[in-house]
């Protein structure tokens, strides 16, 4: 079908001026939206916008903070900042990534897998900003990486603030830095009561005083700026001539401790060779002077990339150097629990000091013979005889008159079965064996025959160290426990003190008299001052010192009573010596527990240990008031 022309113009003709009126209107409203929509974005919202267009411009670059450092009681640093050297990549200038990460597996000889799980796990939403492939490089390891720098566009060595651990230090006080993980993010960036944030890569305290005070130690990065383009690359500094403020790092907070360094090396000395742990308190306050746990590890090894077999060493170790064993490990107490039971039975009045008990080297008591550690024993024996020999067969017999739940009543009392709450690693609360205990856990009555061994520290008994010295320090001033402490306060940059760990009272122990506590003093110094004492080795001379000795059976052993070198050493005895000086007003208390010992039991091996330790507290205590009345 054709149109004419005619035609058209008569279909044109059919529109009315109405429709144009409406179709013009339609057009002016759209364009007046158009027009207003921009004078709102340009003119009333724009200063909105524009800071945004400017923060997208303008990027921050993270300025790393110093730690806080780590004081001994006399302002001894145990631990200062250092550099250290980290192997990171910035997207932005990579070329060819394969080909990178390739070429760094190669000359660091590390496993591409793990370079490329760092940089997937560890990756910023800004390409310029650098992502850490390896931390803590080795001298050789970045003399390496500087040389091939031409082959590796984008590949960088950035000096970061470290940790520089002595070597003779104790891993397990000062704990370690480690690469921060997804539960410690999300938990630190939760609870942290300041205004930092965490982000992937970031080294932060995974043990000990490292970790327990991450939140003071740690400092608030700094900041300074850069340009961006769209696509969120840096642009180069001539392109631009805006000068930024940098807002500077705050370097963390310093711990004082209550730690004497002097008194921790002397102590690391004389237990060289040993496996098991040490406390030293002073039992006015709480305060902890020494805390050691061996075996112990290199803290530095944390810092950086450990090797596997370095790990593997470690975590396969049958003697558990990652174990903080002052308050994670629990022991039998051994010999050093017949002072429990002493003070037990005196206050209960089962007995007297007078009491005798004919010790023959061993006691029957139904179908079973409990042996003494005299296998010709003792004789007669009172109570304080029977502590300074520590008789096992008085104890025997003691512990049967007062049975197993007035026993665990007092071992609660002194704080047993329960943590004492030392601010530092995980602590176990340990296990005080009773009836009702016994009735839950097995099933059925508790058997009389345990009783006995219970006396003597042995058993089901199972207690930490820092327990076993805070026993003794209740001993030592009488009913009181303190809550052991290792800060002593934290201290700003600045000077001011941000927190002030003064002395905290756990309980006073209400149940036990003074006449029990002069007693029990007496016995203690009988062990270390009586000729007859079994802690003779204790001895220091010129100060009094009160002691108990202690030998815990890991297993019975009395096949080898006369071949101790055929036995193997995780099946030795544990050896533990408990002490306090003065006795008269007791300054300082300490626990050697030797786990496994190869020297001897507690008289012959813990207990010169102790001695060493309490010589080198008065010959510090006596060069320092010299140094400050010299000062005076």
């Amino acid at each position: 079908m054709e149109f004419t022309i005619n035609q058209v113009s008569k279909k044109s003709a059919l529109i009315s001026p109405s429709r144009y009126m409406i179709i013009n209107a339609i057009m002016i409203l759209v364009v007046l939206t158009f027009v207003s929509r921009l004078w709102y974005l340009q003119v009333k919202k724009g200063p909105y916008y524009y800071n945004i267009s400017e923060n997208n411009r303008i990027a921050p670059i993270e300025i790393p903070a110093p730690r806080g450092q780590i004081y001994d009681r006399n302002g001894i640093a145990l631990i200062k900042n250092s550099e250290q050297y980290d192997l990171v990549v910035i997207p932005q200038f990579v070329t060819n990534l394969d080909e990178t990460l390739n070429h760094l597996s190669s000359i660091l000889g590390i496993d591409r897998s793990s370079l490329q799980r760092n940089l997937k796990n560890r990756r910023r939403t800004r390409i310029f900003a650098p992502i850490t492939l390896r931390h803590n490089l080795t001298l050789h390891q970045r003399n390496l990486i500087e040389d091939m720098k031409f082959y590796l566009p984008g590949v960088d060595i950035i000096a970061r603030p470290g940790r520089n651990y002595p070597r003779n230090s104790s891993g397990h006080l000062l704990g370690y830095l480690g690469e921060i993980d997804q539960n410690s993010l999300t938990r630190l960036n939760q609870s942290s009561t300041k205004n930092k944030k965490y982000f992937p890569g970031d080294l932060v305290g995974k043990y000990g005083l490292e970790r327990r005070w991450e939140e003071y130690l740690s400092g608030d990065r700094g900041h300074t700026y850069t340009i961006v383009d769209v696509h969120g690359k840096k642009v180069k500094e001539q392109e631009y001539s805006i000068n930024f403020k940098v807002s500077p790092a705050k370097p963390g907070n310093d711990l004082i401790l209550n730690i004497d360094s002097e008194l921790q090396n002397e102590a690391s000395k004389a237990f060289k060779g040993r496996m098991g742990a040490i406390v030293v308190l002073d039992p006015t306050n709480g305060s902890i002077l020494t805390l050691l746990s061996e075996p112990s590890f290199d803290p530095s090894l944390f810092q950086g990339t450990m090797h596997w077999d370095q790990w593997r060493a470690l975590n396969q170790n049958p003697f558990t150097p990652l174990l903080d064993k002052t308050s994670g490990a629990v022991f039998p107490p051994g010999s050093i629990y017949k002072l429990l039971v002493a003070a037990a039975a005196l206050e209960e009045k089962t007995i007297i000091p007078s009491d005798t008990v004919k010790c023959l080297g061993s006691f029957r008591y139904g179908k079973d013979t409990y042996r003494c550690h005299k296998r010709s024993g003792h004789g007669v024996l009172n109570l304080l005889e029977a502590l300074r020999d520590s008789c096992d067969v008085y104890f025997y017999e003691t512990g049967l008159k007062l049975g197993v739940d007035r026993i665990a009543h007092y071992a609660r009392a002194f704080g047993f079965g329960s943590p004492v709450g030392v601010e530092l690693n995980m602590e176990r609360p340990g296990l005080v064996p009773s009836s009702d205990w016994y009735r839950l856990s097995h099933k059925k009555a508790w058997p009389p025959g345990e009783t006995p061994n219970l006396a003597i520290g042995q058993g089901f008994n199972l207690q930490t160290p820092i327990q076993m010295a805070t026993f003794i320090a209740a001993i030592a001033n009488e009913g009181t426990i303190w809550k052991p402490r290792v800060v002593k306060k934290i201290i700003s940059k600045k000077g001011e003190v941000l927190l002030d760990n003064e002395p905290k009272l756990l309980k006073e122990i209400n149940i036990v008299s003074t006449k029990t506590y002069v007693t029990l003093k007496e016995a203690m110094r009988l062990v270390v001052e009586d000729k007859k004492g079994t802690g003779r080795n204790a001895r220091v001379e010129n100060h009094s010192v009160g002691g108990k000795t202690g030998t815990a059976q890991v297993v019975s052993l009395s096949k080898y009573q006369d071949d101790q070198d055929s036995i193997s050493q995780k099946w030795r005895e544990h050896a533990i010596f408990a002490a306090m000086s003065p006795i008269e007003n007791p300054e300082i208390v300490v626990l050697v527990y030797s786990q496994n010992d190869k020297f001897g039991g507690g008289g012959s091996s813990s207990a010169p240990v102790a001695q060493k330790i309490i010589k080198k507290y008065y010959e510090l205590k006596k060069s320092r008031s010299d140094q400050s009345e010299a000062l005076n």
